[in-house]
């Protein structure tokens, strides 16, 4: 499975940093004087403050659909099976909802992630979510991650098995929720248990060892 991590460039993440990181940025459409410029292709951040402090009528708007979903097609183009695409937070943009319902249309390649991060943020998930997805998770996996922000403690142990028809190798880490609650977008079930109620699971073989 190969899960291509795609985000805006309200990350910060420029197209020449997308490229080095092995992402996908998509440009975020800025109005000056009625005129619709692109952020890190015709529109630097020096451009934007100028405008700014310079008096000129700066506002923002999100992609349209077909940027949307001319992006997610070229990057299908390329060889991968799905995108987690991580757009700003729902909360200053409606990049979120648009993503969300375009993605209807591909049959569960497109995972859009809202995770309520922007700037600095955003960056720091986008990040995390490529190294989940060099690391093979798919893209149900990496935004079921995203969507709860959790602290990572020590490791428990690294879990080698054999499968019929691949090898798995799966760090296991005593982790704490700080935020956000725990949606099932991949998983079947979650649920908490006491050590007596362990023994009731099926777990699958690879957990056995470690359960």
């Amino acid at each position: 499975m190969k899960t291509a991590v795609m985000t805006d460039s309200n990350s910060g993440i420029t197209q020449n940093e997308a490229r080095e990181l092995g992402i996908f940025s998509l440009p975020m459409p800025v109005i000056i004087d009625g005129e619709t410029c692109y952020e890190g292709i015709d529109l630097t951040q020096e451009m934007f403050y100028a405008s700014l402090t310079g008096g000129k009528e700066v506002t923002t708007s999100q992609p349209s659909p077909g940027e949307v979903i001319g992006m997610w097609d070229k990057i299908l183009k390329e060889g991968y099976d799905e995108i987690v695409h991580i757009p700003m937070s729902s909360g200053l943009s409606n990049s979120y909802e648009s993503a969300a319902g375009l993605a209807a249309d591909y049959n569960g390649r497109i995972q859009v992630a809202d995770n309520h991060r922007i700037s600095v943020t955003l960056r720091e998930s986008v990040l995390e979510a490529k190294e989940l997805a060099d690391r093979g998770l798919s893209a149900g996996e990496i935004k079921e991650e995203l969507d709860t922000q959790i602290e990572v403690g020590e490791l428990v142990d690294t879990v080698e098995y054999d499968y019929p028809a691949f090898h798995l190798s799966m760090d296991c880490f005593i982790c704490r929720i700080i935020d956000g609650d725990l949606v099932l977008k991949e998983h079947e079930a979650a649920k908490w248990l006491t050590r007596d109620q362990l023994d009731g699971v099926d777990w699958l073989p690879a957990d056995l060892a470690l359960i």
